[in-house]
This record gives structure tokens, C-alpha cells and sequence, in this order.
């Protein structure tokens, strides 16, 4: 069995963050033992109930923030140790990364795989111009309605949807909302959405509200 560690900072619990973590560590915890380990207490609103999942949550701390994700953060020795301690197989980063933490696990054994969600992650080319994408042993896309920038060479995966289980029929509503604060980001989740509306309809029988 596998001991993989799923590595969420500066997020502060947003952007879904969590949201795809959870989901992608409950596909993975049937065979494999998980550590979610953030910044933020994700255990809070977590739906899972998994004996082999455990949650850390470390404090809080100052980072230098910078592009393409790479970030600066004061707790990785923390993510570190804990990583060595446990004896971790494979890290996986979403979004944000410390490029001192990915080489220090490198050097110890540890794989490094970093995950990427395009609606969210707008920097995908400027990741593959900084030659970050060098730091991982492999990369992964959530490759959604549209493609991104990232080189052909880059694993894709569409994106984990989980059924819900009270649902009865087809017939949904559906809230599309841009959010992200006034972000580029949101602006261009809205275009795609608005062009998307037919395709999904045709899909799935939905109301769709669309929120701006």
C-alpha cells in the first residue's frame, strides 16, 4: 500500500482546492493510505470517513508569493518532516509549490506530482516557460471543456465528478457562477460558460442560472 500525500498551501480553503483534493483522495483511499496536509483546516468540511485518510493541519505562515504558482513558504520544513516521518511515497501538490520542499523530498526518494485544474490555474504557460515543470516527476492536467498551455508531453485527466447519490432523474438545476474577486480568471470562466450553455444542455436536462 502506497502512502501519498496531498500538499495544500496559501489557498485559505478556496478555489476549490479542497473540493478536488477530497474527491481525488476518496477515489485513491480504497487502496492507498492518504495525508492531506494544509494550512487550512480542511478536516472541517470534510465529507469523507475514511480510516486510512488523515488530515494535518499546520499553522499558519508568512510565504513570498511569486508566478506560475512557485511560492516561498516558511513551513515547509514542517511538510518535510512530517513527509519523512511517515515515510510518504508520493507528494501531490495543487497549484501552489515550494520549489525547496519538491527537491528536499526529491533527495530523500519521494515522488513529486503536480496536479492542475485550467478553469482555476491560469498560468500554465508561464509554469512551462520558468522550466518549473522540470521540478516534478510527473504532471498532471484536469483537462475540462477547453485545452490549455501545457506541452503535450503533460498527463490529462478529466476532472473527478461524483455522482449524487439522492439524485432520482436527469433533470437538474444549475448554478454557474465566475467568482475569484474580479480575477482575469473569471471573466474568461464566463465567456467559456456562455459559449458552453448549449453543449451542456445537450447533456444534461438543466435550468441553468448564470450568475455575473
Amino acid at each position: 500500500m502506497n502512502r501519498l500525500a496531498f500538499i495544500s498551501f496559501n489557498t485559505g480553503g478556496t478555489l476549490g482546492h479542497s473540493t478536488l483534493l477530497h474527491k481525488l483522495a476518496k477515489s485513491l483511499a480504497y487502496d492507498n493510505e492518504i495525508h492531506i496536509l494544509s494550512d487550512y483546516p480542511c478536516q472541517n468540511e470534510s465529507f469523507m470517513k475514511f480510516s486510512n485518510i488523515n488530515f494535518k493541519t499546520f499553522a499558519p505562515s508568512i510565504h513570498k508569493k511569486s508566478l506560475g504558482g512557485k511560492i516561498s513558504h516558511n513551513s515547509s520544513t514542517e511538510f518535510f518532516e512530517y513527509c519523512r516521518k511517515e515515510q510518504i511515497n508520493y507528494v501531490l501538490y495543487s497549484t501552489f509549490f515550494d520549489p525547496l520542499l519538491v527537491r528536499g523530498l526529491s533527495e530523500i526518494g519521494i515522488k513529486n506530482i503536480y496536479l492542475s485544474y485550467p478553469l482555476r490555474d491560469t498560468h500554465s504557460e508561464l509554469f512551462s516557460l520558468r522550466g518549473y515543470n522540470s521540478l516534478f516527476d510527473d504532471l498532471i492536467v484536469f483537462k475540462d471543456l477547453y485545452d490549455n498551455k501545457y506541452p503535450e508531453s503533460v498527463k490529462r485527466s478529466s476532472p473527478i465528478m461524483l455522482p449524487h447519490s439522492k439524485q432520482v432523474n436527469r433533470s437538474s438545476k444549475l448554478l454557474l457562477t465566475c467568482g475569484g474577486g474580479g480575477r482575469p480568471s473569471s471573466a474568461r470562466f464566463l465567456q467559456l460558460m456562455i459559449k458552453y450553455i448549449p453543449t451542456i444542455k445537450e447533456l444534461l436536462d438543466a435550468e441553468i442560472t448564470l450568475i455575473k
